[in-house]
């Protein structure tokens, strides 16, 4: 676990817990969930999106909502952006639908600056030897806000949901899967 640069007191070790339960230490390298967004698009979107890109309409609409239905946008901090391909490997929750992370992001520290993406095969990963913090922002389908998160055979609390924020809406557009 990070340690934390103040110490233990009556009134912030609620707010300690809360901050271990959303982290974790994985073979040297620290994972805290940021943040957990609920996706929302309503069914005059989903409309409008199968009418303007051909990708959305090889789907069913039944199954269409179905993937929005419980669709939400994971950010987690990484302390090391070499190993995260990786772990995201092994990333899912531990739920009957077995989903793994989806159109992942990468993004600096601060997490407004985008290094590079899983939608561009030529920047799909970190720089060979790359060895700085990073966060990942990826889209789970059928995720369950209550049930934690499992990285690498280790499960990490989830923050409680909050809607979308609309600047991250427009950095990150969702598409199905094929």
């Amino acid at each position: 676990m990070i340690k934390w640069p103040w110490t233990s007191t009556s009134k912030n070790r609620a707010a300690d817990a809360e901050s271990e339960r959303l982290q974790l230490r994985i073979a040297g390298v620290d994972c805290k969930i940021c943040a957990l967004h609920k996706v929302d698009i309503s069914q005059d979107e989903l409309r409008h999106k199968i009418e303007e890109d051909p990708h959305w309409t090889s789907l069913s609409w039944d199954y269409l909502l179905e993937l929005v239905e419980k669709l939400y946008i994971f950010d987690v901090r990484f302390s090391d952006a070499g190993v995260v391909p990786r772990l995201l490997m092994e990333t899912d929750q531990d739920n009957d639908q077995g989903q793994a992370p989806f159109l992942e992001r990468y993004f600096d520290d601060g997490g407004r600056q985008e290094l590079f993406t899983e939608l561009e095969p030529h920047k799909r990963e970190p720089p060979a030897g790359a060895s700085y913090p990073c966060r990942v922002r990826f889209f789970l389908h059928f995720a369950d806000e209550k049930a934690p998160l499992d990285i690498a055979g280790r499960h990490v609390g989830l923050p409680d949901a909050t809607p979308l924020p609309a600047w991250l809406r427009d950095l990150m557009p969702y598409q199905p899967p094929n």
